[in-house]
């Protein structure tokens, strides 16, 4: 079953004096669910991996972790989609889009 999980994010600018946070949800599941949805719904494949660091809260305290991520795109539709695997295998969707193209200099 796909659950949602609310995460914390934050944004911090020059012109601000203090960061910005706001909640949103994402998708999440076993890693091999969540794979199976990105690769049938928008035949999209692992570009590239690395290490992410999300922030969350348990409770009122506020936590980072180390976690694995993954960038799967669609190189002929554009879809995208930013993958967290968490050291127990559950696997969110951070951020998904359009229109990815490779970047020319």
């Amino acid at each position: 079953m796909i659950k949602f999980v609310f995460t914390l994010l934050i944004s911090a600018s020059p012109v601000f004096a203090a960061p910005v946070e706001f909640k949103t949800s994402h998708i999440c599941d076993r890693y091999d669910k969540i794979v199976n949805y990105i690769t049938s719904e928008f035949s999209e494949t692992l570009l590239f991996i690395g290490t992410g660091f999300p922030v969350y809260y348990e409770g009122v305290n506020k936590k980072e972790t180390e976690t694995n991520m993954g960038f799967s795109v669609n190189q002929d539709s554009g879809s995208w989609s930013l993958i967290y695997i968490f050291q127990d295998l559950t696997a969110c969707i951070m951020a998904s889009g359009l229109e990815f193209k490779p970047y020319i200099k």
